[in-house]
């Protein structure tokens, strides 16, 4: 088992668990101007009824979501996904969120929390696991220093 020396340990303890807080505060603040825009948004569940496969750029093949919706008006909406994958996230029948300004259903994209909030998901999760690493570490640190308390009282 690899053990760290006692400064080294501190000195991680304190770095993942302050850019964990960090990556943390700073997926807030790119939270924060896009869930007012979400917000303000018209939201509808929609079914996904095929998933068009595609060719990327480097030979690769994706599938995109063609996804249909109903506005509070009744009408019926369809749209392609912006995000092809290998492989599909979703079923096909499967229902995912949808959103699109007030008015605008041709504008309508998926709401996923990584689609409606990309920035502040992907940094939110590094955050998380920065803080966490942090917490294990000191947890180590704790446990060592709780056993060298009982070895000196021998």
């Amino acid at each position: 088992m690899l053990r760290l020396p006692d400064r080294t340990l501190a000195l991680l303890t304190v770095w993942f668990l302050a850019m964990g807080t960090l990556l943390l505060l700073i997926a807030a603040g790119f939270w924060l101007p896009e869930h007012h825009k979400v917000a303000s948004q018209q939201t509808a569940t929609g079914t996904i009824t095929e998933f068009v496969p595609q060719i990327d750029a480097t030979g690769h093949i994706l599938f995109y979501p063609h996804i249909r919706f109903r506005t509070p008006d009744g009408a019926l909406h369809e749209f392609m996904g912006l995000d092809g994958t290998n492989p599909v996230p979703f079923t096909t029948g499967g229902s995912v969120p949808v959103l699109y300004p007030a008015g605008r259903p041709d504008a309508a994209r998926v709401g996923t929390a990584s689609k409606a909030y990309p920035v502040a998901y992907i940094l939110g999760w590094i955050g998380i696991i920065l803080f966490d690493l942090g917490g294990f570490f000191w947890i180590a640190q704790f446990r060592r220093k709780r056993k060298a308390l009982r070895e000196r009282k021998r």
